[in-house]
């Protein structure tokens, strides 16, 4: 049966059965026919899509249905919502349930069951808060991604945002697949060599190859996610119709309810944190050149959705608008850049036309209306740039109504995490010189820039509570598998300043306490500990070494937990080990499923380990 499911897969990411796949690169097997794993999208206080993908056991399959529950505990004893769906190849196979009459900020699992019986992995997702009553909560925390090639690396980071489990929600703001190899980043690529999606079924395999990284659907498992396309997403620039079918191919692993279910065009929508955050996700890709200002300039965002984005900020009563889009809103003044720099930059005037630098009219006009109407506390997100930035917006940051060193007149503020792997200007191969150098000239030319890394890449993380909101750069290596990650900086907002803080922060926050939450036990890999743990091989067929060296003398016990839920699945050991001895231990555990879990060493002063893959 593995074979077929390996044929299957084969045949529909259209290479043969001897094709050459990367490293870390393979489907969930041990949990056939759900290859592809499990997500959840789009939550609201009582709602959240559920999905999941299930491969035919024959072509002569016209159509499955498949059971789904969700439940309040991982062991599926207490279920709440149950029902079943029917999937074909129309939906390339694809089933996503919007479930509804859920609580609050409440998290649950969930699964589904195939004809044949075999169930899914157990995803984990959370509701929102409501604006009222007693899951208003005054702590929210968010990681934020963007631009995942997956030929460009190792999803690394996607790793490090499913093992933190205090977060409420993934926010992607595009480039979450690409169409392209990027000739300069061939890290992980498979052969036969890829081409760019140009059919409906073509796009699909796109979707699944990604799905085939056991590191994004980790991801996609552990958390619910709030998602906007990019143009590497979907055939924009193509025929109509071919743009259509890829933006419903992307809906069909990506899914968001639509506030026109029939318009797939349509992607902007709200997202309401209690009375804490407001999240509007807009559009850029598809809307921008439609329409024109009313003093006749182009618009990025066209009217409509620039209207239902003006109306929204006016009327929110949330402490913190965020506002999720593709671009860069800040942008880089590039026109002066001296002409000793090998590097050429956007169109020698601004880094992208296409963004909101090439839109200067539109984007006066939205910080206009902030200003004018005296709405504090925005933040814009953004991706597509591959770089880190955190910048107060103003009209004219170089103008006198802006002081770049106090932050004083600014009417929002801007934060963009960097890429989780697309390259950047370190893959562009620039000596350290001139990197160190346009860093300094963009410092100067753009004064509302607070922090900015052009080589380094990672994700974000976002705290939130009702006096501040800070924003973290995490980064990670992304030319080899690894879980060892850096905290950069972070970066302060307070209540109603508008600006960024000019100290930065030598240390990230805390995790969320987790007594908020119905999860009782939180999973979060220790980068510093005593142990200096080292697993190897990982991944592995289920038997490991594990070395390490404590500095003090203590009873040490080594178990295995399930990561969706926290469960111990195995006890391994538990003795004294000697201070300043290499220890090294064998460790079978082939008896149990495939999949990841978290080896956990545990003391009266340690707790540290390591997330171990069993193929």
């Amino acid at each position: 049966m593995k074979a077929l499911y390996t044929f299957l897969i084969s045949c529909l990411i259209g290479t043969t059965l001897f094709a050459q796949f990367p490293a870390n690169i393979y489907t969930d097997a041990a949990y056939a026919p759900f290859l592809y794993g499990v997500a959840s999208f789009d939550p609201t206080d009582n709602q959240v899509i559920i999905w999941t993908h299930i491969t035919p056991d024959n072509s002569a399959q016209t159509s499955i249905s498949v059971d789904w529950e969700v439940a309040t505990d991982s062991s599926f004893l207490n279920v709440v919502q149950s029902g079943t769906i029917a999937t074909d190849s129309t939906r390339d196979w694809t089933a996503s349930v919007d479930v509804s009459s859920l609580n609050a900020y409440t998290t649950y699992y969930y699964r589904f069951q195939a004809p044949n019986g075999n169930y899914t992995r157990k995803g984990r997702t959370r509701t929102a808060p409501s604006a009222s009553g007693a899951s208003n909560v005054s702590h929210l925390r968010m990681a934020v991604a963007s631009c995942s090639s997956v030929f460009s690396g190792f999803f690394n980071s996607y790793q490090q945002i499913a093992q933190r489990l205090d977060l409420d929600v993934v926010l992607h703001l595009g480039d979450y697949i690409y169409d392209f190899v990027d000739p300069d980043e061939e890290i992980r690529v498979p052969q036969p060599y890829p081409s760019s999606p140009a059919t409906k079924q073509e796009w699909r395999a796109r979707h699944q190859y990604y799905l085939m990284d056991p590191d994004l659907r980790l991801a996609r498992q552990m958390h619910p996610w709030i998602v906007t396309w990019d143009n590497h997403d979907t055939d924009y620039n193509g025929t109509t119709a071919q743009a259509v079918e890829s933006r419903e191919a992307f809906l069909e692993y990506v899914p968001m309810r639509l506030i026109t279910p029939t318009d797939t065009k349509k992607i902007y929508r709200k997202f309401s944190y209690g009375a804490l955050v407001d999240i509007f996700m807009v559009d850029i890709l598809l809307y921008r050149n439609v329409d024109n200002l009313p003093s006749g300039g182009p618009s990025i965002l066209g009217t409509t959705q620039y209207n239902w984005l003006t109306t929204e900020l006016q009327n929110s009563t949330a402490k913190w608008k965020l506002v999720g889009n593709q671009k860069m809103m800040c942008g880089w003044s590039v026109a002066n850049i001296p002409t000793f720099f090998p590097v050429t930059i956007g169109n020698g005037s601004v880094l992208d036309p296409k963004s909101w630098d090439g839109f200067d009219a539109a984007r006066d006009r939205l910080l206009d209306f902030i200003e004018t109407n005296n709405i504090d506390n925005v933040m814009v997100l953004s991706g597509d740039a591959h770089v880190s930035m955190a910048a107060d917006l103003h009209q004219a940051p170089t103008g006198s109504g802006y002081n770049g060193t106090t932050g004083s007149g600014s009417v929002a503020v801007e934060f963009l995490p960097t890429s989780i792997t697309r390259g950047n200007f370190d893959e562009m191969g620039y000596p350290g010189w001139v990197v160190t150098a346009v860093e300094g000239y963009m410092a100067t030319a753009n004064p509302n820039q607070v922090f900015s890394n052009i080589v380094d890449h990672g994700y974000g993380i976002l705290d939130l509570k009702s006096d501040s909101a800070i924003a973290e750069f995490w980064y990670m290596d992304i030319l080899n598998a690894t879980t060892s990650q850096s905290f950069e900086t972070g970066l302060l907002l307070k209540d109603s300043e508008n600006h960024w803080h000019r100290t930065n922060m030598s240390t990230p926050t805390s995790p969320k306490d987790y007594n908020q939450t119905i999860t009782s036990q939180k999973i979060i890999e220790k980068p510093n500990t005593d142990a200096q743990l080292v697993v190897f091989p990982n991944p592995s067929d289920g038997q490991f070494s594990i070395a390490f060296e404590l500095n003090k003398t203590e009873t040490i016990s080594i178990d295995v937990v399930e990561i969706a839920t926290g469960k111990l699945v195995k006890a391994v050991l538990e003795r004294s080990f000697e201070a300043k001895k290499k220890q090294k231990i064998a460790i079978d555990l082939r008896t149990l499923s495939a999949g990841s879990y978290y080896l956990r060493l545990k003391g009266e002063r340690l707790e540290t380990g390591k997330v171990i893959v069993i193929q």
